[in-house]
């Protein structure tokens, strides 16, 4: 059975259930011809870390599995960490190159083909142009566009998005003045190079947003440079429901950026939004000071704490043990029926959680935050949300790195630590654990050996202990944590990082069917 949240495990989930499983394990296509599988722009992926990571991962199967059928082709520019990685000299036999110059005469022609055909579909959507302007733009004109393209593509394709919009003669002819003007450009290209004239570009696209749209557009913006959620998505309907603005407001602001950003129709709420080409990340990155954008990650950080925190104090906890439920009316995004309602709230809480992931907690940092009555209402917010299907369990976020947090959590009866004795631990589903090596993100769900060890280690020293994050849902599945004993160790006690090498394990628990038992035995607040 497939599983419908792939698409939320780490580079590495994704890359073993894709790729690992059908080509090694089940064998799906042996005896077939190559399989190829081509990556466009890996520079465009967020992060060096991860996109030296896909490489990395695409590197070592190819040489570990030499004998699957599969072809790897990947582009890329040619930015300093990717040369830098694949320039070791164990690498040298893994791959082949192939360099290929912007304005190459193979990229020339290939930009020009695309151009004229982008002016013929222009002159074929506009009855006033096809009758008095038939030859719009002269061969002159188009030429000097071609030449200061230089084989670019996104130069001619930002460009050529610009003019089809709308106003195509007037548009145009914008562009070829930009072509004549000193580039003023924050580029460090020389002004006579394609980079500069696309800087000059979007800087010009940029600049015709109305003042009143731009205070909302730096927000959107500051989200494609620092992203709140550790999932990269920017979902216009989380966008609206983040930043507390209508859906109207929003596609205010971004009406005169079309021709740099995907930007999906108001009816479509998981519709995304994007640029079209990473120079334009590039630009905003360039462009941070004069814009008004967030400088770094913490001042990012920062903010999006701030705001986080905001949005959870206002989410009213409940005495039921059912999830904790968004107000319509918290929800920028509007909700036509109940049902909208709950997807709405339960989509946008899910991003509350991955922007809590994404910037170390509600505090924006990993030091010990001031215990205050909006922090804990926060946690209890969060904890009170079942997200079975991710892979980053609120419990892996909670353990002693914030020993004052977590003690006040377990005063007040949201934290409780019990003996592994008190689990039906064979009724535990696999699927519900998470295991990390280590601190951050976990490495994969327990399969086969691994389960059966884990379920010997527990039942062989009963004692051991399991934090529970029970925040309001008792009688439903609770989020777990503890660390795995090793050989020779008797106990490990979850609240103590002298075992933090320890692989630690998260799992979800269904308290209902050990409720009764926890009440006769003692261990809850009656």
């Amino acid at each position: 059975m497939a599983n419908p949240n792939i698409l939320e495990k780490s580079i590495i989930g994704q890359f073993t259930e894709f790729i690992v499983k059908p080509f090694v394990v089940q064998r799906l296509f042996d005896g077939m011809h190559q399989v190829l599988i081509f990556i466009d722009g890996l520079d465009e992926c967020k992060g060096e870390h991860e996109q030296l990571l896909l490489l990395s991962l695409i590197i070592y199967f190819t040489t570990r599995f030499p004998d699957v059928p599969l072809l790897w082709i990947v582009s890329s520019r040619p930015e300093a960490h990717i040369t830098h990685h694949l320039s070791r000299k164990r690498l040298a036999s893994c791959f082949d190159k192939e360099e290929v110059l912007i304005d190459s005469p193979e990229a020339c022609q290939d930009v020009e083909r695309f151009v004229r055909a982008e002016f013929d579909k222009i002159r074929g959507s506009s009855p006033v142009i096809m009758l008095h302007y038939p030859n719009w733009p002269s061969e002159r004109l188009l030429l000097k566009f071609l030449a200061s393209a230089q084989g670019l593509f996104a130069y001619a394709d930002t460009a050529t998005r610009f003019i089809a919009e709308r106003d195509h003669i007037n548009r145009f002819q914008q562009v070829l003045d930009l072509i004549d003007q000193p580039s003023s450009s924050t580029s460090p290209t020389s002004a006579t190079q394609p980079l500069a004239r696309l800087d000059a570009l979007y800087d010009y696209i940029v600049g015709q947003v109305d003042p009143e749209d731009l205070k909302y557009a730096r927000q959107v913006f500051s989200l494609f440079l620092f992203p709140a959620s550790f999932h990269n998505t920017n979902f216009q309907s989380d966008v609206c429901n983040w930043l507390e603005i209508s859906p109207d407001i929003l596609h205010s602001a971004l009406s005169k950026l079309h021709s740099v950003l995907v930007i999906p129709p108001p009816d479509d709420d998981d519709g995304q939004i994007e640029w079209y080409h990473k120079s334009f990340y590039d630009f905003l990155h360039r462009m941070q000071s004069r814009l008004g954008l967030p400088m770094n990650e913490d001042d990012a950080a920062e903010t999006y704490g701030q705001r986080l925190m905001k949005h959870l104090n206002r989410i009213p906890l409940t005495n039921s043990p059912t999830a904790p439920e968004i107000p319509p009316h918290l929800l920028s995004w509007p909700c036509m029926t109940p049902q909208e309602v709950e997807k709405s709230s339960q989509n946008f809480v899910h991003y509350l959680m991955c922007v809590y992931v994404g910037n170390s907690g509600i505090t924006g940092s990993s030091h010990e935050p001031s215990i205050t009555p909006d922090i804990l209402h926060a946690v209890k917010v969060m904890v009170g949300f079942d997200f079975s299907s991710s892979e980053y369990l609120i419990s892996s976020w909670f353990d002693d790195i914030f020993f004052k947090l977590a003690k006040q959590l377990r005063d007040d009866g949201s934290l409780l630590d019990l003996p592994a004795k008190v689990f039906v631990l064979d009724s535990i589903d696999k699927n519900k654990f998470r295991l990390f090596e280590e601190w951050g993100e976990p490495n994969s769900v327990l399969y086969g050996r691994e389960y059966d060890y884990v379920m010997h280690r527990w039942k062989k020293h009963p004692e051991i202990l399991l934090r529970a994050f029970i925040g309001n849902r008792l009688r439903g599945w609770v989020d777990c944590t503890a660390f795995l004993p090793k050989p020779g160790e008797e106990e490990i006690n979850p609240l103590s990082f002298e075992h933090s090498d320890a692989p630690r394990l998260c799992l979800q628990y269904n308290f209902s069917t050990i409720y009764a038992s926890l009440q006769e035995q003692g261990y809850l607040n009656k």
